[in-house]
């Protein structure tokens, strides 16, 4: 079966966020940063259990995973879900992680 990807609308909101940011301070920055985390996405095509597992969430249809990005500053957090690879969260690392919800 052929995955794809589907953004939920706290991840889009959270690519923006963090475009947003980085654009005011330098915008050739937010744009290659914007590109890493769609690249990280895609890559999890071919490797959809790359990430690692965590337990923290039982709202989902599926198993949630973490996959640690652009040097360790965000979190990318997915499941699947039948045929579609669903990306939750773009979570920066320096939030609280109590604020954290899928």
């Amino acid at each position: 079966m052929t995955l794809e990807l589907e953004w939920s609308s706290k991840a889009l909101n959270d690519l923006d966020t963090l475009y947003n940011y980085y654009y005011v301070l330098a915008p050739q920055v937010a744009t290659r940063l914007y590109n890493e985390v769609i690249d990280e996405a895609e890559q999890l095509l071919n490797w959809p259990n790359i990430g690692k597992i965590d337990h923290r969430f039982s709202n989902t249809p599926g198993v949630v995973r973490s996959l640690v990005i652009l040097d360790g500053l965000y979190q990318m957090f997915y499941y699947v879900e039948g045929k579609y690879i669903v990306i939750a969260r773009v979570w920066n690392c320096r939030q609280d992680p109590k604020k954290l919800d899928l």
